[in-house]
């Protein structure tokens, strides 16, 4: 970026506190309507036989008949309980 003079050097990433303020100013129904918009199966829509033969637009996203999944990016803070 510093090569196409769009850099600005006294720039320093966010702290962890800084994100997790500013995601509490958003509030959840702004990381509902992301969500919505953006979530879906990374391994395309599954063809009919793409369960038992992992084949198709889904190839390998599939165990046995399992959808494989993953969450990234999820963060949650909850109190130290005994419930916890």
């Amino acid at each position: 970026l510093d090569r196409w003079g769009c850099w600005d050097a006294s720039w320093t990433p966010p702290t962890s506190s800084a994100i997790t303020q500013a995601r509490k100013r958003l509030g959840p129904a702004v990381f509902r309507e992301i969500f919505e918009r953006v979530a879906g199966p990374a391994g395309g829509e599954s063809g009919p036989m793409a369960g038992l033969l992992a084949t198709g637009r889904a190839r390998g996203a599939w165990l046995r008949d399992w959808r494989l999944v993953a969450v990234d990016g999820f963060e949650a803070d909850l109190p130290d309980s005994e419930a916890n």
